[in-house]
């Protein structure tokens, strides 16, 4: 009786956590800043360029279906439907690589996968490093690369670009993929309502002062 009770009690416990995270996600990308600020921080850094295509895996590049991608990496932890206007699935995997920790986000629009993140958490200043020197080794042939203020691009002008915070996050970015190109009209004509908004009301407290 005692085990039934407890283990009813850990489901309950489980199934809220995993709801609280879904929400922050939604939280996340429903108004596109998540987007914006990556689209920012893409345009601050210099290219650096790769000769080796991005993928997610092997066989799955930018643009492959949701359908061929759970076929190879299985079911999800979250699976989000419609998260924003732009995205029709974003799927979530929390992993254990050896002795690292990493949760992989991987976004789907109707022209595919354009966008996956992976972010490690309570990594060493070693740790850091070592991850750091195999992203250069993979693409970039071993050669030094400041991640700090350059990403890497290959051959079709995919994107990979890193931030180092309290975690380490590496963004994988469609940049010239169809999705890309109307996430930027978005954005653009956000800030466009945006500025508007600020200008009205500049000349409303001119107006009035």
């Amino acid at each position: 009786m005692i085990s039934e009770v407890f283990s009813r009690l850990v489901g309950r416990h489980r199934y809220g956590r995993e709801s609280y995270f879904s929400e922050r996600l939604i939280d996340k990308y429903e108004d596109f800043s998540a987007y914006f600020n990556l689209c920012s921080l893409s345009a601050s850094r210099s290219a650096v360029s790769s000769s080796r295509r991005i993928s997610c895996c092997e066989d799955l590049t930018f643009g492959c279906s949701p359908g061929a991608f759970l076929r190879c990496f299985g079911k999800p932890q979250h699976h989000i439907k419609r998260p924003n206007d732009l995205t029709d699935l974003l799927l979530v995997y929390r992993q254990q690589w050896n002795s690292y920790k990493v949760k992989n986000e991987f976004h789907f629009a109707r022209h595919g996968l354009f966008y996956f993140n992976r972010t490690f958490s309570h990594l060493s200043q070693a740790q850091k490093q070592e991850l750091l020197k195999v992203l250069a080794d993979k693409y970039h042939d071993g050669e030094s690369i400041d991640f700090a203020t350059e990403k890497l691009v290959d051959p079709v002008g995919n994107e990979i670009i890193v931030s180092q915070n309290l975690v380490l996050s590496i963004d994988y970015l469609d940049k010239q993929g169809a999705t890309c190109a109307g996430l930027l009209d978005t954005i653009g004509r956000l800030r466009l309502v945006k500025q508007q908004k600020v200008d009205r009301q500049l000349a409303h407290l001119y107006h009035h002062l």
